[in-house]
């Protein structure tokens, strides 16, 4: 019985010894664009093969803010994102960058005297930003 112990202690200690050599990574990366406009919004994922809880934050919330890997730009400049699970995180750069959003007015290019005229838009991209009107002459228009 004592031989049976003794074969088996060794058995379970060159097991251990075997097990402790093998090198297991458990590094991820985090997936997506590096880049947002201000007021747009992109989505990273991980590449994590397994189910696992993932927190994100943001190095600095007044230029990007990430609820659940979707990332808002707030205003220009550069943020690190990182994604944190129970006990690894890996980080990543996003730039943000000015929202450059094309007006096109839809209307007349001639106007008569004293005749009252609404032009339109339209916008090459939504936007949460205003727009307003002005002239260059307002003696004319």
């Amino acid at each position: 019985m004592k031989k049976i112990l003794i074969c088996f202690m060794i058995f379970i200690s060159i097991l251990t010894l075997t097990n402790c050599n093998k090198k297991v990574d458990y590094s991820f990366s985090i997936l997506g664009s590096d880049t947002v406009e201000e007021e747009c919004y992109i989505n990273l994922t991980t590449d994590i093969d397994y189910e696992e809880t993932i927190s994100w934050e943001s190095s600095d919330e007044s230029i990007a803010a990430v609820i659940n890997g979707k990332v808002n730009g707030i205003k220009s400049g550069e943020v690190i994102i990182t994604a944190k699970t129970k006990y690894y995180e890996t980080s990543k750069k996003i730039t943000v960058t000015p929202s450059i959003i094309e007006v096109t007015i839809i209307g007349k290019n001639v106007l008569e005297v004293a005749e009252e005229y609404t032009f339109t838009y339209e916008l090459s991209k939504q936007t949460t930003k205003e727009v307003s009107w002005e002239s260059t002459n307002e003696n004319i228009v």
